[in-house]
């Protein structure tokens, strides 16, 4: 995620002189300039942009949308305004031919940073960012790929395709409600799946929507598959709470537990809802995948994989231990399942 954001912020850094260049009206700085100033860029302001966006974004979606629209923005613009104060003086000696620390170099700046022109421009460049911004919130809501799914309308008509299914459940969630509370119960869902959001995204997983205190994750198969994502969630989210086990224990009184279900199949992929829209699966895989979960206080393991599954996992260091074929509710033909561990489990 570090790496991501560190690259994600040189290139907002690098490009971000460029494109100013481009829709400053009668801009003075050359194009070539302006890829110079780009690059310095980069290298200065590169590690402060990975910083808002590793950090601060992720600390303001604890907010509201609007208002953490609104905190982002302030953030961008105290930190852009200097930004853009160098950038100006870096162009302005390059184009002029004169050192940086030349009064004329700093009267030049201020100048063309005071001009009408400098001044759309940065209009400009507040408008995309609110733009940008309120896409993220959205893709946030809807998820990254599915906000591209309904941008491209690739959904619009039912689609059959093979998906991978992960349903991620909390145990003992009962109990649980009845000693915290509704509030508190509810308060500890969201503190774990906040949790458990960057094992999701760093296995390339998708959330599809949430049942209560169960979360549906969703792959394709080239990406479940590829260094077993599908089943490096489920240890990678154990990780997460347990580092964060201090926390519950003080907030809650409890380190939360979970079990999980993976299984696939051939699904029909479509948008559905005229008031509220909602790109759903319908298929047998998806009710085999809950009946799976189902399984796991019967065998008494917090995480199960289908035969299907199993057979498509590369070479993994993960102990598959077979319990059999088993009956699912719902189903004609009994199902191979598939208990998964660590070696240290």
């Amino acid at each position: 995620m570090l790496l991501r954001s560190t690259l994600r912020g040189c290139c907002y850094a690098f490009f971000f002189p460029i494109v100013f260049i481009m829709i400053l009206p009668d801009s003075p700085v050359s194009f070539g300039h302006a890829l110079i100033g780009g690059l310095v860029n980069a290298v200065i302001a590169g590690p402060l942009m990975a910083y808002l966006f590793a950090v601060m974004v992720p600390w303001t979606r604890r907010f509201r949308f609007l208002f953490a629209i609104l905190v982002q923005l302030s953030v961008f613009l105290t930190a852009g305004i200097g930004l853009v104060w160098i950038n100006v003086a870096l162009l302005t000696a390059l184009s002029s031919s004169r050192s940086l620390t030349d009064p004329r170099v700093f009267e030049l700046t201020n100048e063309l940073l005071l001009s009408g022109g400098m001044r759309f421009a940065f209009l400009i460049g507040v408008l995309l960012f609110i733009a940008i911004a309120m896409v993220q919130q959205v893709a946030r809501k809807l998820g990254p790929k599915f906000i591209l799914f309904w941008l491209t309308g690739k959904y619009h008509t039912p689609r059959e395709e093979e998906w991978v299914f992960m349903f991620l459940d909390l145990k003992d969630s009962t109990p649980l409600a009845e000693r915290l509370g509704s509030l508190e119960f509810s308060a500890l869902v969201r503190d774990f799946f906040d949790d458990v959001g960057w094992a999701i995204w760093a296995t390339k997983g998708t959330v599809s929507h949430y049942i209560g205190d169960e979360a549906v994750i969703v792959w394709r198969p080239r990406d479940a598959f590829r260094d077993a994502r599908c089943l490096k969630l489920f240890f990678l989210a154990e990780q997460e709470i347990a580092k964060r086990a201090d926390y519950y224990q003080d907030r809650y009184g409890v380190v939360p537990s979970f079990k999980a279900g993976v299984h696939m199949g051939s699904v029909v992929v479509t948008e559905v809802g005229r008031a509220k829209s909602e790109i759903v699966f319908h298929g047998d895989a998806v009710n085999a995948t809950a009946r799976v979960t189902g399984l796991c206080s019967t065998l008494e393991r917090d995480f199960l994989i289908s035969d299907l599954v199993a057979g498509r996992l590369p070479e993994c260091d993960f102990v598959l231990e077979p319990l059999g074929m088993h009956e699912l509710k719902g189903k004609s033909e009994s199902l191979g399942i598939i208990a998964v561990s660590t070696s240290s489990h």
